[in-house]
């Protein structure tokens, strides 16, 4: 569940491409006619996420409110299960 959370959370829009690694063909003849059928044994899968964060920090006033709302990426903690800037 961790996993599918974190794919979640790093790729938010993303697309997720397909395509068979290994097939299996069997070709028959029946009553004069030529049957083939296929089967996928393995498929392989291929993520493209776009990473559209504009990892840029926060901004603060000299009292330390925040002023600007960045988005710094860094990385995924699974524990806190949020981004953290110091790391996973």
């Amino acid at each position: 569940i961790m996993q599918d959370l974190s794919l979640y959370a790093c790729s938010g829009k993303f697309s997720l491409y397909l395509a068979p690694a290994k097939l299996s063909i069997k070709k028959e003849i029946q009553e004069n006619r030529e049957k083939v059928s296929y089967r996928v044994d393995e498929m392989i899968a291929y993520v493209y996420d776009s990473f559209d964060f504009l990892d840029q920090s926060h901004e603060f006033d000299d009292e330390g409110n925040l002023i600007k709302l960045g988005q710094p990426v860094g990385a995924w903690d699974f524990n806190e299960k949020s981004f953290s800037i110091l790391g996973s």
